[in-house]
């Protein structure tokens, strides 16, 4: 397995008429199973010493302690539950025939999901992966819907209709629409029975809804009793 380095910050020097007496290099790398912090670690500094070994005088202090130190983990594609939400997220994409699964080097806090608590664990998200953290970071609003088709088909049990064709319900919980209402007849189009909590009795799409409640999410007390109220009138309209 080949190593990517990113060095993101380089200090030296006193002022600009001398030559820098010493340098600081930042930098970081991710990696996947089977390797460890400790195997990457000794790695980086066997190519470092390979390197200094042919400038002798030249001294270098290593410090792996700070900064992220995050362990690499691995979820089986043969879980049913991974399976299932790429065949979902393949059958709507429709730029692709099919969704493969992939390594992904960079630090994601799923690790604990997967390593920790031992849940099958899927990195997903909507728009262009070449596109995140760039200085042309953007994503469409067609990709925003599609990313929300995909996982509200997979978390309601879309799956069951989408591939039998039977009319079964589907129910979709927002909490703090926020003045960003334009979704709501999209996803209501898609078949779905929405149910919003809000702090905004005046929000944008709330007739799209099949129950609104208003709640104070900065009151504990009112948030139970709405929460609770919200069971009583939703569970009629499900069974």
């Amino acid at each position: 397995m080949y190593l990517q380095i990113n060095v993101g910050k380089i200090n030296g020097g006193e002022w600009p008429g001398s030559v820098a007496e010493k340098c600081s290099l930042v930098f970081n790398t991710g990696f996947l199973p089977p390797s460890s912090i400790e195997s990457i670690e000794s790695r980086i500094c066997n190519h470092l010493r390979a390197v200094i070994d042919a400038y002798p005088g030249i001294k270098v202090n290593y410090n792996f302690k700070a900064g992220l130190r995050n362990q690499a983990y691995l979820s089986s594609i043969e879980n049913s539950l991974i399976n299932r939400f790429m065949e979902i997220a393949s059958l709507i994409n429709k730029k692709h025939t099919s969704i493969k699964s992939s390594g992904w080097r960079v630090s994601c806090d799923a690790r604990h999901y997967a390593n920790l608590a031992m849940i099958p664990t899927v990195i997903f998200g909507a728009g262009a992966l070449e596109d995140a953290h760039s200085a042309n970071e953007h994503i469409t609003i067609d990709d925003l819907k599609k990313g929300m088709f995909i996982l509200a088909n997979f978390l309601s049990g879309g799956y069951e209709k989408m591939y039998k064709g039977t009319d079964i319900g589907k129910n979709i919980l927002f909490c703090g629409n926020g003045l960003s209402g334009e979704i709501l007849n999209d996803v209501r189009n898609w078949g779905y029975n929405i149910f919003l909590i809000t702090e905004f009795p005046y929000d944008n799409g709330l007739e799209y809804c099949t129950e609104v409640v208003e709640a104070n999410s900065k009151n504990v007390s009112c948030a139970v009793d709405t929460a609770r109220k919200l069971v009583k009138k939703v569970l009629p309209l499900m069974a």
